[in-house]
């Protein structure tokens, strides 16, 4: 999952990442996240963060849970919409 920053940060700047159940389930589902990216001040552009997902042979529909960034540090906005939704296929 990529965040981006668009501009360059005036400050050092943290953001955090966390997952929120949906129909899919931190533990059963994917692991749980809880992840902190970070600009240095002068810096923009895109961190990633990989989401582990729960393998196995149960045949499930498509379930679906949420990523919520929450700015810890910096002079940065979080933007509209600070969550978004990920959608996971069933691939059994």
């Amino acid at each position: 999952v990529d965040v981006k920053l668009d501009a360059p940060a005036t400050n050092d700047v943290r953001v955090r990442v966390t997952s929120v159940d949906g129909s899919a389930r931190a533990g059963a589902d994917f692991l749980p996240v809880d992840h902190e990216l970070r600009w240095k001040a002068g810096e923009a552009g895109v961190r990633s963060l990989r989401v582990q997902l729960v393998d196995d042979t149960v045949a499930e529909p498509r379930k679906s849970f949420q990523l919520q960034l929450a700015v810890f540090s910096g002079n940065a906005d979080a933007g509209s919409p600070a969550l978004t939704t990920v959608t996971l296929e069933d691939d059994d």
